[in-house]
């Protein structure tokens, strides 16, 4: 009797981890910028090399410009598909902006899919005219994603199964 309830218990963990499984995969996303160093109040070109195994049917960039402690309302702009890559030309409008914040939507088969928010540092003209051109790119790495969930629901209902047994 105890060896069905373990068996059980196996497969229920086994099903919970198979649904992480069964998600399509999202787009590959290579963003560049040019300039990769840009200043307030100037146009930046953004370009994005996107792979997908299916069809793609609209991409936007949404962008931010901040400031330390606040960023102004986004704008979100529709890129272009010119020679395989997507391209859209954006003019910063803030002159005290510090940092841009960009992600991409992808619109794919009715689907949308949104890469990372990744921030850049703006080229600000000291007196001197060195700029600080220091790059900041936050990715999220170290966060726990849904799996975890799944993991505690699994351990959630093994113990209660275990505490009726008794």
């Amino acid at each position: 009797m105890m060896n069905n309830k373990m068996i059980f218990i196996g497969i229920v963990i086994l099903c919970l981890f198979s649904l992480n499984i069964n998600v399509s995969a999202s787009p590959v996303v290579e963003i560049t910028m040019d300039p990769e160093e840009p200043e307030p109040l100037s146009t930046v070109t953004f370009t994005a090399n996107i792979t997908h195994n299916q069809t793609i049917d609209e991409v936007y960039l949404e962008i931010r410009e901040c400031r330390v402690g606040l960023c102004y309302l986004p704008m979100n702009t529709s890129m272009e598909f010119v020679e395989g890559k997507y391209l859209a030309d954006i003019e910063l409008a803030h002159s005290d902006a510090t940092y841009i914040s960009y992600q991409m939507k992808i619109k794919s088969d009715g689907k949308w899919y949104t890469n990372e928010i990744a921030n850049t540092t703006l080229k600000i003209e000291t007196d001197n005219g060195d700029g600080n051109g220091d790059q900041t790119n936050d990715d999220g790495d170290g966060l726990p994603g849904f799996e975890i969930l799944f993991f505690i629901i699994a351990v959630f209902i093994t113990f209660i199964l275990i505490r009726k047994k008794r």
